[in-house]
């Protein structure tokens, strides 16, 4: 979290990191990033 918002003391919302996996999402492949339910995101070594 650190490398992509430099201040981390600050709350990160929802719709900041929904919006930063989109953008990614864009930019790589397809199955590139997965979701995890109730846990997060995960990069995939494809």
């Amino acid at each position: 979290m650190a490398y992509c918002w430099s201040d981390i003391n600050s709350e990160v919302s929802f719709e900041s990191v929904k919006s930063l996996v989109s953008g990614l999402r864009k930019k790589l492949t397809k199955d590139c990033i997965s979701n995890i339910y109730g846990v997060g995101y995960i990069l995939n070594n494809n």
